[in-house]
């Protein structure tokens, strides 16, 4: 298995993006993305209308509920625009309503949900979100500017409710988007950016099957820009490695468990953490001093054969 580069979500003009699918499509084969889903608003835009020309793979997928679906590795969910449709009628139509119901849509169809941007507009909380089932994969950081997805010194709220999930016993996996509508200068910290969220999906190809069954499973990690140099679990510990990009580049390796608790803290370029036993899960948050993240999926302790076949294969 190697590690594939992709973009869940973003958005061509065939709704209210700035480029045409197939200068999208060639915009993230530029910048080195292996896989695209362009997931525009209300509309389905073909795989051929972007993979053509760029030679990217394709991944269907929209940004609403309710349209066709075939053949399909995802279709994204987008609770916030649904509920702004139903505003008038909040009472009679709770956004976690319109949540379940497009899931539940999406999964009929065949697709994979992903829960979008839960706190664009705050929409989202753990008490709303943990009533929602048949979901597996929500967006830990949207990296649009407007959706509130990146950590700041002592608050993390895309984080906290991961935990409370994972705590809850929920296995649920976060991952990384850029959101993007905009690929072209000027360049301002207000425009949603291609290239600023992404996952690395490790896959035993880039066939359609063996992206969604990488996907399902949670076989990825998520990033605004740092990628893993080496990532290894054993029976008694896990441990990580960034890709240095830059002689003085500087990462914080933070290791969380059970109810989000830090259970380790260390400084360099790369780190290890011995189980305790009691952690339930560990997951880990890299930062840089080049300013990015990178997330990885959560590691259960009842299941380390399982995960130790992929991330070390």
């Amino acid at each position: 298995m190697q590690y594939f580069k992709g973009n869940t979500h973003c958005h061509s003009n065939n709704s209210d993006g700035e480029l045409s699918p197939a200068e999208v499509g060639m915009y993230y084969k530029a910048i080195g993305y292996d896989f695209l889903a362009i997931t525009d608003h209300f509309h389905l835009t073909e795989p051929d209308e972007y993979s053509q020309p760029s030679e990217i793979v394709p991944v269907v997928g929209a940004e609403f509920g309710g349209i066709r679906l075939a053949d399909t590795v995802g279709l994204w969910v987008n609770c916030a625009h649904e509920r702004l449709s139903c505003e008038a009628f909040h009472d009679e139509c709770p956004v976690g309503d319109v949540y379940q119901k497009n899931i539940d849509n999406i999964l009929n169809a065949g697709g994979v949900p992903i829960l979008c941007h839960p706190f664009w507009h705050w929409t989202f909380d753990y008490e709303k979100i943990k009533a929602v089932t048949g979901w597996k994969h929500f967006e830990l950081c949207n990296a649009s500017p407007d959706c509130n997805a990146m950590p700041i010194p002592g608050y993390a709220p895309a984080e906290e409710m991961w935990d409370k999930l994972l705590s809850n016993g929920q296995r649920v996996f976060g991952v990384a988007s850029d959101d993007a509508h905009k690929y072209t200068a000027p360049y301002t910290p207000t425009k949603a950016l291609g290239g600023r969220g992404f996952i690395m999906l490790k896959s035993d190809g880039l066939g359609s099957a063996a992206l969604r069954k990488a996907f399902e499973a949670g076989q990825f990690y998520s990033s605004t820009g740092a990628e893993l140099k080496e990532y290894f679990l054993t029976e008694n510990s896990i441990r990580v490695a960034v890709n240095i990009t830059k002689d003085e580049e500087v990462c914080s390796f933070e290791f969380f468990g059970f109810n989000g608790e830090l259970l380790q803290h260390s400084i360099g370029s790369e780190a290890e953490y011995n189980f305790r036993g009691d952690e339930l899960y560990i997951r880990i948050r890299i930062a840089t001093t080049t300013g990015h993240w990178l997330w990885t999926q959560p590691v259960f302790l009842d299941d380390l054969t399982a995960q130790m076949s992929w991330i070390n294969g």
